[in-house]
């Protein structure tokens, strides 16, 4: 790297640096200006993971701001930034800054389908499907299809956390236009193929959430005997947890509809 090149690259950094610390401290626009400046920095220096990150802020202050068209517009700009070949390999990407990758993939597949941009987000969605293969196959060597492989013996943390987050945005996706009864079999396919973690580890939140999920879409259908029996095992299994709370109220109005009201279930969820 030339002594240019190296001042280029230290000037974008430390113009994120600075925008950075003015989003933490509430200054919104500011940090705006901020970033879109150091956006135009590192495409001057060439520099695809900085062009990332400050696209991806970017797009987490227009959101913040309140701005879903130009939020969606900088989270695609980062999205893609990442996944140009011009600055870098998809798999040395991946590996690199993987979780923030997909996170910043599904930040805009969220705001599309709260804007009701339906088509964006499945091809959003897909697409992160798409690029979590390639992300375990990186790690494996082996071809993995997220959606229906059984996660590969061994794979833990954020790759594992990763499969599970991916069938669990699937699923909610399939349930918002009526797949319900498919969008609760990949969830129930989920849980039977894969060994719960253990607590604490970074990938159990994840494996909670898809939990949840299930027993909602349980519910929903009228399956209520399995979905008491789902919100049962999560609120045993992790009874401090905010999905253990969520599942100790539920059950208690599940049991009351099966059972009949009985002052039992409002005690239980008062103890929660």
């Amino acid at each position: 790297m030339t002594g240019m090149e190296l001042a280029l690259s230290q000037v974008h950094f430390d113009t994120y640096q600075e925008a950075n610390s003015l989003r933490k401290a509430g200054k919104l626009q500011e940090a705006l200006a901020g970033f879109e400046k150091a956006l135009e920095q590192a495409k001057a220096a060439k520099d695809g993971r900085w062009i990332f990150y400050s696209a991806y802020r970017i797009g987490y202050v227009q959101s913040d701001l309140g701005n879903g068209d130009q939020a969606c517009e900088a989270y695609a700009n980062s999205l893609d930034s990442a996944l140009d070949p011009t600055f870098g390999d998809v798999v040395r990407a991946l590996r690199r800054d993987r979780g923030d990758v997909l996170t910043c993939g599904l930040a805009l597949k969220k705001l599309l389908t709260n804007r009701g941009l339906l088509t964006d987000a499945f091809r959003t969605q897909d697409r992160l499907v798409r690029l979590t293969n390639r992300w375990i196959e990186s790690i494996t060597s082996k071809r993995f299809a997220c959606l229906i492989d059984t996660p590969p013996i061994g794979l833990s943390g954020k790759p594992l956390a990763f499969v599970w987050r991916m069938r669990t945005a699937q699923s909610a996706l399939w349930d918002l236009i009526g797949r319900t009864v498919e969008a609760t079999n990949l969830l129930r396919r989920t849980l039977a193929a894969s060994p719960p973690p253990k607590a604490g580890a970074r990938e159990d939140s994840e494996w909670q959430q898809t939990r949840q999920n299930l027993a909602v879409m349980l519910d929903f259908l009228g399956y209520r005997r399995e979905a008491l029996s789902a919100y049962t095992k999560l609120m045993l299994d992790r009874p401090g947890s905010r999905n253990a709370a969520y599942a100790r109220f539920t059950r208690a109005r599940l049991s009351s509809k099966i059972e009949g009201p009985a002052e039992e279930w409002l005690e239980q969820a008062k103890r929660g």
